[in-house]
């Protein structure tokens, strides 16, 4: 990594100026990747004839199944338990308290 330079004899401004221009390049550089990215997923599949448009790349999101009612912070039952349900079980609570169905009216 390059030495950077001694940023003491900057003003404020300069400073903030400075610290714009690098998120500035940052997201340049990230843009600069994710399109190559693109185009290397778009090369592969091409050469494999996979319809791209057949594939889902954004994942389903699950629709919540227990909440907290005091709270309102959902979980979907899929993957490690929140704090919140693990908190609550270990009072004593039962997984069914928290049904989402029995909170919410339709």
């Amino acid at each position: 990594m390059p030495k950077l330079p001694d940023l003491k004899p900057f003003t404020d401004e300069q400073l903030v100026q400075l610290i714009n221009d690098c998120e500035r390049e940052q997201k340049r550089r990230r843009m600069e990747l994710q399109e190559r990215g693109k185009a290397l997923i778009i090369e592969i599949a091409t050469e494999h004839n996979i319809d791209l448009a057949k594939i889902d790349f954004i994942p389903k999101k699950r629709k919540p199944k227990y909440i907290n009612p005091s709270t309102h912070q959902v979980w979907s039952g899929v993957g490690k338990k929140p704090k919140w349900l693990e908190e609550a079980l270990a009072a004593g609570s039962k997984l069914e308290d928290f049904e989402i169905h029995k909170h919410v009216k339709p």
